[in-house]
Parts: structure tokens; C-alpha cells; sequence
């Protein structure tokens, strides 16, 4: 990914993946960076410390995504790279409570819907532009301790796919980032001591055999510019940008070679 004088949106940018992603991008000479995030005053605050423009914004709320573009076209021009990166997770099994599921699949799936509605066609259209969407490797494997999580993180993966085939032979790329413990707050103590739901969770998988990938079907035999990039990631702070080959989740696609 090409980042020096190309205007990028990040949503889930006041703290931890989303401000990892600003900063890296601000050092490789981004133009413009318009970081988004639930927490407007914390999106703003790292904003201002890397020259670029921060607001609040509800990533489920389709008009909120296209205010959020609309502000980032009149500030630095045409959006090259949209991050579609912010996300939320709640616990629970089968029987969580349907609001809490809705949820879920609003912020962590239908947010991507609502940012390449703003942004793939024009993308399209100037025969450029980057679609980096963070998953998670619960949207390859799952998250035992939350079908809500599992679910949005699956569709988040299958609607880049979608993204990647449709927009690909018009020059707009497509990529997912799988990270697969990274701290942030979202993520702050949990994993210390796991939970009687994990630890059954993990029984079952070691006596069914299921291991990373197992069950999911091949990439399809599309030309390289229209594969869908997953990028795995695996660490304690929030360095996005250094997935590697073989740790975390399994990547899928033309390599790693966009980030």
C-alpha cells in the first residue's frame, strides 16, 4: 500500500488499532488523515497531534459514514484509503439477546457495507483506491465466548470478498485484517485466566479435530487483482502493520503484499 499524498478516513481512531494505523500512516506521508471514532474528543486528540482532522462518528449509521467522508472530500480532497476499522464485542452464547446481536452485525459488519457505499464507486470511477476492513481471526476461526462476535466478524470477511471480486478490475483493492490478540480497549483484561466457556470450547475443538481452516472452502481461481488480501496479525500492542507470514490466523489472497 502506497500511502505517501493519499488522503486516508480511519474509523476507530482515537485508541489502539485505529491509532496505530494513523500513525504509521502519517510517517510514510499521508496527505490528509481523518480519524472517526464513538469517542469524538479522543479521535480528535490524536488527530491534532499528527496534523489531521478528527470527529466523532457512530460507524452504524449510514448517514454518520457518509458525513464522515463528505467532511474528509471538503477538507483534503477525494478519499484514497478508507480503514473501516472500528468494532465491538459482547459476550455471550446462542441465547444472547437479539439487540445485542443486531449490534454487532451493525457495527462490525454493516459498517463496511456503509463506508464502500460512500467511497468504492468513486474509487471506481478515478481506477484507484484501498478498502483495508479489520476483521478479526474470529472471522476465520471464531471467538468461543461470543456467537455475536463470530457472526458479524464472518460476514465482515465474506462482504470484502464480495468487495474484492466487484471492484477489483477497476483498480480498487481490497484487504482484511485479522488480527489475533492485539491489546487494546476493547480487549484489556481478557485472556489472562480463560473462561469455563473457553476452556470447554477447547476440549471440544482438540476431540473434533478442528484446527485453523479446517472446513473452509478454496480461494476461487480469480486473477490476482481481484483476491481478497487477510492479513494475520498477532501481538501485545496495537502494530497492525506487522503481520507475518504463518502466525495468527491463515491468510488467503496474492500475498501479503500491500502493507
Amino acid at each position: 500500500m502506497d500511502i505517501k499524498d493519499k488522503v486516508a478516513v480511519i474509523t476507530g481512531g482515537a485508541s489502539g488499532i485505529g491509532k496505530g494505523l494513523a500513525e504509521r500512516f502519517k510517517a510514510e506521508g499521508a496527505k490528509g488523515l481523518v480519524l472517526a471514532d464513538i469517542d469524538g474528543d479522543g479521535a480528535r486528540a490524536v488527530a491534532e497531534n499528527l496534523g489531521g482532522v478528527g470527529m466523532a462518528c457512530d460507524v452504524g449509521d449510514e448517514a454518520q459514514v457518509r458525513a464522515l467522508v463528505a467532511e474528509a472530500e471538503r477538507r483534503f480532497g477525494p478519499v484514497d484509503i478508507f480503514c473501516s476499522n472500528a468494532g465491538i464485542l459482547r459476550i455471550g452464547d446462542e441465547d444472547q439477546p437479539d439487540a445485542e446481536i443486531e449490534d454487532s452485525l451493525r457495527i462490525n459488519a454493516l459498517s463496511h457495507v456503509y463506508a464502500a457505499r460512500a467511497v468504492a464507486p468513486g474509487m471506481a470511477e478515478r481506477g484507484s483506491g484501498y478498502l483495508l476492513n479489520t476483521s478479526s481471526a474470529a472471522g476465520i476461526l471464531i471467538q468461543v465466548d461470543s456467537v455475536a462476535y463470530t457472526m458479524s466478524k464472518h460476514a465482515a470477511i465474506g462482504f470484502a470478498e464480495f468487495l474484492a471480486a466487484k471492484y477489483g478490475p477497476s483498480g480498487v483493492r481490497v484487504s482484511v485484517l485479522c488480527p489475533q490478540g492485539v491489546r487494546t480497549g476493547m480487549t484489556v483484561g481478557r485472556g489472562d485466566k480463560p473462561s469455563a466457556a473457553r476452556r470447554r470450547a477447547r476440549t471440544r475443538g482438540r476431540r473434533r479435530g478442528g484446527g485453523p481452516g479446517h472446513g473452509r472452502g478454496a480461494l476461487p481461481d480469480l486473477p490476482a487483482r481481484n483476491r481478497l488480501q487477510i492479513h494475520a496479525a498477532q501481538g501485545r500492542g496495537p502494530r497492525p502493520l506487522a503481520a507475518r507470514h504463518g502466525q495468527g490466523a491463515p491468510h488467503r489472497g496474492a500475498g501479503l503484499g500491500g502493507l
